[in-house]
C-alpha cells in the first residue's frame, strides 16, 4: 500500500504499524490505513498555539497510509506570527495551505469551519468539546487530555513546549486509531492512552502543583553547538532552535547524506523539493530563512563526522549532539571527547531516549551503546542466511552505514532469486535505508529493529533542542543523564534516572581516556579566561586584539548576556588592575555594538554624534562631513584656531587667519585614507574637548577609533565575533 506518488515513500512508516499490529505487515497495514483526522484550532492567534498547529499539520500530512485526510477547524483566521519554514504566507490559514503543498505528500489537507465526523479529533487550546484529544502549552509545560479537560496555550512562548505538544497530541490520536481499528488485544505491546497530565520538558516531572517554569532568555546564546546527524531527531532539534525569537553562537550541522523520499515519512523540517539535497545544506536554510538579519553562523558541513573532527579546533567541541544511527560514527565522537555530548534513540515499541554525557559522571555513548554489537552480530548473522552477503561484511556495512557495491547488488539478487519479500538494494544505497525497510518483512529472530514511528524522533529532537537552551542558561534542569518515555503510554517521573558508567567500558572505564578527557578540559572556564586575558592583554592593544578577547569572553558566558556581573568580576578579580580596567571598559561597552550588529556580513563604525551606522563605503564622506564642520569651527573661534595649528604643528606667525584655516584645512584633507584621516579627524576632536577651550555649540562628539566598541567593529574581527568565531 505503499503510496504511487512519485518522489514520496511511505514504507517506513508501513513497517513501523506493521511491527505494532499482529498479523502479517500487509494486515497490519490495512487495518489502520486511510484515517481522517480533524485538527480544531480554538486560539489562532496565540504563538504557542500556531506553533503546535504547523507542527501538527506537518506530522499528520506525514502519516501516510494511516492518515489520509487531515481538516483543519480554523473558526477564524489570524496573522502568522511564527516562522514557518519555507513559508511566507501572512495568516494562519494561507500558511497551513503552503505548508502542505510543500510537503506535498499523499495526504490531503483542507480547511474548514465546520468540519465533517472523523476518526479522531485533536483539539488545540481551550474549549474542547467532544474532542478525542486535547492540548496545550504554557512555555516549558505541556498539557495533554482526553476526559474533556481545559487545555489552554499561554502567552509565555516557548516552542520547545508547543512543539511537544503538537508531538504528544499526535501520539496521542495514532493512540486511539490503533486501539479502536485492530482492538487493544491486537496491539503488541500496552498501549495507554493519557486521561489527564502536565508534562515539563523543563525538569521532566509530571503533574507538578507547582512546576518550574522560567521564560526563556531574549537571547538564546549557543556558543559552539555541532549536530552531527541532520535527520529526524537532529532536524527537529535545528528547527526547534529556528523557532526562537534571537540566537546568538555558532551552529554545525554534520551530515554526509542526502534527503531521500523515504525519509520524509519524519523529516518535519524537509520537504519533497528537498529529496536529493545534502542534509546538513537544508538544515541551514531552515535557519537562515528563520533568521534573515543573521547575527550568528550557521555552517553546513555534508562531510562524514571524521572528516570534520579532523578540520574543526577541538575546542570548539563544547557541545556535540550526535544524531546518528551507527554505533562507529558514536564511538568516534566520544573518543573526540567533546566536554559534553547530548544524545538520543529511539526504537519501534514507541520509546525515546534522551542522554547527556558529562564524562566521568555516568553512561557515556560507548557505555550506553556497548552492548548493541553482539545484538548487530546475531542480528547480522540472521540476515547473512537470507541475503547471502557475509555476516563480518553486513556488520561492518551496519557500522559504518556505508553504500552496497554492485558486486553486493549481484550476490544479494542470485541469492534471493525471486523471494517477494525481500527487495534487492540499488548499488549505491545505504545499508540503514534498505535495512530499516526490511523490519517486519525478514525475520531476525526477535531482534530489537529501530524503525520509529514518525513522531517519536521528531519529540527526541524537540527536547533535545531544549536540552541546548538548558545547557548554556538553564543548568540546574538538565537532564541527570537520562530520561525515557514510552510515547504508547503515559509520561512517568522516575523514568527519568542516573545511568552509571558500565564498569568495563573501553572509553570511560580506561584511566587514560579519563585523563586525556580531563587534560582537554581542566583549562576551561575561569582559568583559561583569566591565561587568556593575561598573556594576550593588555600587550596587545590593537583592535584586533580586544575584538579577540571579547569574542572569548563571550565564549566562555564572562560578559553580560548569562550571569554578567558574577561571571565578570570572578574573572577581573584573576588579572591584574590595569588590566581589569580595560577589560571593564569593554564589557561596558558591547552592549552598544550589540546594537549595531553588522548587517549582511558588513562591518560598519558607530557614529557617536548622530547615532548612525556608517558603512566601509559610506566612510569618505562622512568624515569629510565631520573635518568641515571641524573648519567651520576654528573659522568662527580665534582660540580654537590657534589651538588646532598648534596641534598640526602649523607656524601662524606670518599668517592671516583665512590662511591659517586653509593650512589646517589643507593637512587635514592631505591624508588620503579615509581612516587615517577619521583618526586625525578624532585625535584633534579629543584634545578639543580635553582642553579649557571655548566649544560653544560646537560637539565634538567622535566616529572613530576612540570609543573602545568602536575600535574593533571596523574590523573582521568584530564579523567573527557575532559569527561566533574567535
Amino acid at each position: 500500500m505503499a503510496s504511487e506518488t512519485p518522489s514520496w515513500n511511505s514504507d517506513r512508516t508501513e513497517t513501523a504499524l506493521a511491527s505494532f499490529v499482529d498479523g502479517g505487515p500487509d494486515e497490519g497495514v490495512a487495518a489502520v490505513a486511510d484515517r481522517h483526522v480533524t485538527v480544531s484550532v480554538a486560539e489562532p492567534a496565540n504563538e504557542n498555539c500556531q506553533h503546535a498547529l504547523f507542527t501538527t499539520v506537518n506530522l499528520l500530512a506525514r502519516l501516510h497510509p494511516i492518515v489520509d485526510e487531515v481538516t483543519v477547524a480554523l473558526p477564524r483566521d489570524a496573522d502568522r506570527e511564527v516562522h514557518v519554514p519555507g513559508v511566507d504566507a501572512g495568516t494562519v490559514g494561507e500558511a497551513i495551505a503552503d505548508l502542505a503543498t510543500l510537503i506535498d505528500s499523499p495526504v490531503t489537507v483542507r480547511q474548514t469551519v465546520d468540519p465533517d465526523e472523523a476518526d479522531a479529533t485533536l483539539h488545540l487550546g481551550a474549549g474542547a468539546e467532544d474532542a478525542t484529544v486535547s492540548v496545550g502549552s504554557n512555555g516549558w509545560l505541556v498539557h495533554v487530555t482526553t476526559d474533556g479537560s481545559p487545555t489552554p496555550f499561554s502567552g509565555q512562548v516557548n516552542p520547545v513546549g508547543s512543539y511537544t505538544a503538537a508531538c504528544m497530541g499526535v501520539a496521542e490520536v495514532f493512540k486511539t486509531m490503533l486501539r479502536e481499528s485492530v482492538g487493544a488485544e491486537n496491539v503488541r505491546g500496552r498501549v495507554t492512552p493519557v486521561e489527564s497530565v502536565t508534562f515539563s520538558t523543563y525538569d521532566y516531572t509530571v503533574d507538578r502543583a507547582d512546576p518550574a517554569n522560567p521564560e526563556l532568555p531574549d537571547v538564546v546564546n549557543l556558543h559552539n553547538l555541532n549536530v552531527v546527524g541532520v535527520g529526524a531527531g537532529g532536524g527537529a532539534l535545528v528547527q526547534t532552535l529556528s523557532a526562537l525569537d534571537a540566537v546568538r553562537g555558532t551552529i554545525r550541522l554534520v551530515d554526509s547524506d542526502e534527503v531521500s523520499a523515504s525519509n520524509l515519512n519524519r523529516y518535519i523540517w524537509a520537504y519533497r523539493r528537498d529529496v536529493g539535497s545534502m542534509k546538513a545544506e537544508v538544515g541551514k536554510r531552515v535557519v537562515v530563512e528563520a533568521h534573515p538579519a543573521l547575527t550568528f553562523s550557521v555552517q553546513a558541513h555534508p562531510e562524514p563526522y571524521i572528516q570534520f573532527s579532523d578540520q574543526v579546533d577541538a575546542d570548539s567541541l563544547e557541545l556535540v549532539v550526535s544524531a546518528v544511527d551507527t554505533v562507529r560514527a558514536r564511538k568516534q565522537i566520544q573518543w573526540d571527547f567533546p566536554e559534553t555530548i547530548l544524545d538520543a534513540a529511539t526504537n519501534q515499541q514507541g520509546d525515546y531516549v534522551v542522554l547527556r554525557v558529562a564524562f566521568g559522571e555516568g553512561q557515556c555513548l560507548a557505555c550506553k551503546h556497548q552492548g548493541r554489537q553482539d545484538g548487530v552480530t546475531r542480528e547480522m548473522s540472521v540476515l547473512s542466511d537470507q541475503i547471502g552477503l557475509e555476516t563480518e561484511t553486513l556488520v561492518e556495512m551496519n557500522t559504518d552505514n556505508a553504500a552496497f557495491t554492485r558486486e553486493q547488488v549481484d550476490q544479494v539478487a542470485a541469492y534471493v532469486d525471486g523471494d517477494n519479500d525481500i527487495t534487492v538494494p540499488e548499488p549505491g544505497e545505504r545499508f540503514s535505508d534498505w535495512f530499516r525497510l526490511h523490519c517486519g518483512h525478514i525475520d531476525l529472530g526477535g531482534a530489537d529493529m529501530e524503525v520509529p514511528v514518525p513522531f517519536l524522533p521528531v519529540t527526541a529532537g524537540v527536547l533535545l533542542a531544549g536540552e541546548v537552551i538548558k545547557q548554556r542558561h538553564f543548568p540546574e534542569a538538565m537532564v541527570d543523564n537520562r530520561f525515557t518515555h514510552n510515547m504508547l503510554g503515559v509520561p512517568v517521573e522516575r523514568m527519568h534516572r542516573f545511568t552509571n558508567p558500565h564498569p568495563d567500558c573501553e572509553v570511560c572505564g580506561d584511566p587514560d581516556a579519563v585523563a586525556r578527557y580531563e587534560e582537554k578540559w581542566e583549562a576551561a572556564g575561569k582559568p583559561a579566561v583569566i591565561n587568556f586575558i593575561n598573556e594576550e592583554y593588555p600587550a596587545n592593544r590593537s583592535a584586533e586584539g580586544q575584538a579577540d578577547i571579547v569574542a572569548y569572553l563571550y565564549r566562555q558566558d564572562a560578559l553580560p548576556g548569562t550571569d554578567p556581573e558574577v561571571r565578570t568580576r570572578q574573572i577581573l578579580e584573576g588579572v591584574p588592575t590595569a588590566t581589569r580596567n580595560h577589560i571593564d571598559n569593554l564589557a561596558n561597552e558591547v552592549g552598544l555594538v550589540e546594537q549595531h550588529e553588522p548587517q549582511g556580513g558588513r562591518s560598519f563604525i558607530f557614529h557617536e554624534r548622530t547615532e548612525e551606522r556608517l558603512y566601509d563605503e559610506d566612510l569618505g564622506p562622512i568624515v569629510d562631513e565631520e573635518i568641515e564642520r571641524l573648519i567651520a569651527h576654528v573659522e568662527d573661534d580665534a582660540e580654537v584656531r590657534q589651538f588646532v595649528a598648534a596641534l598640526l604643528d602649523i607656524d601662524t606667525t606670518d599668517l592671516e587667519p583665512e590662511e591659517v584655516v586653509e593650512a589646517i584645512r589643507d593637512q587635514l584633507f592631505a591624508v588620503g585614507d579615509e581612516e587615517d584621516r577619521m583618526d586625525l579627524f578624532d585625535e584633534i576632536a579629543q584634545e578639543i574637548e580635553a582642553a579649557d577651550v571655548e566649544k560653544d555649540d560646537h560637539d565634538y562628539a567622535p566616529i572613530g577609533w576612540r570609543r573602545t566598541s568602536n575600535r574593533y567593529t571596523l574590523t573582521q574581527r568584530a564579523v567573527d565575533l557575532y559569527e561566533g568565531e574567535r
